[in-house]
């Protein structure tokens, strides 16, 4: 049987991509996504898909959603800095509280492998360039804090309940179905669009 991931944000820019993917190569796919910054028009049509509208902070909703996956890959988020300055209270709910909710549905569900969608803003002004996992964080913002933590939290869960946790650091990602006109998009797109 194929294996099943849990896309969480798969209706999302990166999201959409990874659900794409996984389905290329086989596996059953479910997403998770409440739709604030993601759209259902982004996924594809595939008997193998299966999407579940809802919110990473709903415990029952991650339970449900954790049912019989092999591995998670949780990319919703608050993904603005500028954002998680103006209402950090939410983005750490979102992103720190949501992550913790989907981790315990996770491990509760004997879900082996959970990978996590961080980001390059852990490190803050990195202060060695080119930047590597070794670099000390140090976060500089609301949401690279969150990011961090959830690094954090991830890492616990795998000490202590055995969970496979992997994570992966952005650095301005840019590609299809990015929102150029959106105030929070990265660098890349900011470089496009003042050439146009």
């Amino acid at each position: 049987m194929a294996r099943l991931g849990l896309v969480t944000g798969g209706a999302g820019f990166i999201g959409s991509h990874v659900v794409k993917a996984l389905l290329r190569e086989g596996w059953r796919v479910r997403v998770l996504d409440d739709l604030t910054s993601g759209f259902t028009k982004n996924l594809p049509q595939s008997e193998s898909l299966d999407f579940i509208q809802g919110d990473i902070r709903d415990a029952e909703t991650c339970r449900r959603a954790c049912e019989g996956v092999d591995c998670v890959f949780h990319l919703a988020a608050i993904a603005s800095v500028i954002g998680s300055i103006e209402n950090a209270v939410f983005t750490n709910e979102v992103n720190v509280g949501g992550t913790l909710t989907l981790l315990v549905a996770a491990k509760d569900a004997g879900v082996r492998r959970f990978v996590f969608s961080s980001s390059a803003s852990v490190y803050g002004d990195a202060e060695v360039v080119p930047t590597d996992e070794t670099q000390p964080l140090c976060p500089q913002s609301p949401y690279a804090s969150g990011k961090a933590c959830g690094e954090f939290y991830g890492n616990n869960f795998a000490e202590i309940f055995g969970i496979e946790f992997v994570t992966l650091r952005y650095f301005n990602v840019f590609g299809p179905y990015q929102n150029l006109n959106s105030g929070y998009a990265a660098v890349i797109p900011l470089f496009v669009k003042a050439a146009l």
